[in-house]
């Protein structure tokens, strides 16, 4: 069984909130093309899962007016999966998008505001652990929907949905 890529998210200023794209290019060792946060080497691309963002629910990192439900892309992630369990990627793990691009994991966790509550005895928050980076290591075309597989040497859990 295969993941897939929910959501492509992109914003073409760094301080501008994420908006979600239909197709876009990976471009090795950059990022995705157009976005304002591509960064050159091993923090190319971000990711996370739609269902790690469900267990969000609400965050006041992103909702600081209200008690909105959390979407894809406002955590400012490139990448939004689905049907893929992403707190068992590994580092160096490789994945490969649609038919063309493959990325490799190279880094997990996301630093969340001071002021945010999850991280005290008010709750757990589930997203700076289940954040991930990633670097291009293959450019291709990329689209909302494309599979998510892994490289044929690793072997990993898939969520059924």
């Amino acid at each position: 069984m295969n993941g897939i890529i929910l959501a492509i998210n992109i914003s073409d200023k760094k301080k501008d909130p994420k908006h979600q794209i239909q197709k876009g290019y990976l471009i090795k060792d950059t990022g995705l093309e157009g976005d304002a946060h591509n960064r050159q080497g091993a923090r190319s691309i971000s990711l996370t899962s739609l269902e790690k963002i469900d267990d969000q629910q609400v965050c006041p990192r992103v909702n600081r007016t209200g008690p909105d439900k959390v979407r894809p892309g406002d955590f400012s992630e490139t990448l939004t999966l689905s049907r893929i369990d992403i707190s068992e990627l590994k580092i160096n793990d490789i994945l490969q998008l649609g038919d063309e691009a493959e990325i490799r994991i190279t880094g997990r966790g996301m630093e969340c505001h001071k002021f945010c509550p999850w991280g005290r005895k008010e709750g757990d928050c589930p997203v700076p652990y289940n954040f991930l980076f990633a670097e291009v290591i293959k450019s291709g075309q990329i689209s909302s929907g494309d599979s998510v597989t892994f490289a044929a040497d690793h072997q990993h859990k898939m969520i059924n949905r």
